[in-house]
């Protein structure tokens, strides 16, 4: 999912808690954020992270890239079309009416 600004700021509070608590000399938490899975970092999430001197790294996609998610039965089955053209062929095979 998308990060937003609170987000970021929660996480940022949550790791400077974990400094008290863990940290060494030089290897505070706060200035390692692992985020896992799928996300997208809005851009003031990522104002935020800076501003918490952290290093942010992060793959650039441009917004066509990222990927749609998929709802209507028929969102479903143009993808399907398009991405594997044998289904065309099998639901003519078989005689298949989707609706």
């Amino acid at each position: 999912g998308q990060i937003t600004a609170n987000d970021a700021a929660r996480i940022m509070e949550k790791a400077k808690e974990a400094d008290n608590r863990y940290a060494l000399p030089d290897d505070k938490p706060s200035l390692r954020i692992l985020v896992k899975g799928k996300a997208v970092v809005s851009e003031e999430a990522a104002e935020v992270f800076a501003n918490s001197n952290i290093k942010l790294f992060v793959r650039l996609q441009a917004p066509g890239d990222i990927a749609k998610q998929l709802y209507m039965p028929q969102e479903k089955e143009d993808y399907i079309k398009q991405n594997n053209p044998e289904f065309n062929q099998l639901k003519s095979d078989l005689g298949m009416e989707l609706n």
